[in-house]
């Protein structure tokens, strides 16, 4: 596994918490807040994993843009979009200078979720980031039917709805 941004086949794992996935799958949540800026630029694929308990790889969603600002500044801007109360956001980004906030241009919900179990199998020796990580294409290929296709499919068309 690499830790190169998405460059010359390489995408971005998120780690998210099975709450917020939901939201995101469903559209309620429509941007996802990271204290550091991961490597990914609009248009750019990230697969969503589900942490405890869910550990599942569900699906991925396109970046729309990257939002960049102090804490209160970006509250303001993407606040309702976040899917997190006041209180939450304050506690998240305590002592940070800056957020990220990714917004989400669209989702693609698998239709079956691969397990961290799986992919073990798939992937010796992965390891769910706390955050996020970067997973190579040559990886992405050992994914199973609808997911192989993503790894080959380079505008990454099959995630539009």
């Amino acid at each position: 596994m690499s830790d190169a941004p998405y460059v010359g086949g390489r995408t971005l794992l998120l780690s998210i918490r099975p709450n917020y996935v939901h939201q995101i799958l469903k559209g309620e949540k429509t941007v996802e807040l990271r204290r550091k800026r991961p490597g990914v630029q609009p248009s750019d694929p990230v697969l969503i994993y589900a942490s405890a308990p869910t550990y599942a790889l569900v699906g991925v969603f396109i970046v729309e843009s990257i939002i960049e600002d102090s804490p209160t500044k970006l509250w303001g801007r993407i606040g309702k979009k976040s899917g997190i109360s006041a209180a939450t956001y304050r506690h998240y980004f305590e002592g940070a200078a800056s957020g990220v906030a990714l917004s989400i241009l669209s989702v693609w919900e698998a239709p079956n979720s691969i397990s961290l179990k799986e992919l073990r199998v798939l992937w010796p020796g992965f390891s769910p980031p706390q955050s996020y990580r970067y997973i190579s294409f040559d990886l992405l290929a050992k994914l199973p039917g609808k997911w192989r296709s993503f790894s080959q499919n380079k505008n990454h068309q099959l995630f539009a709805r």
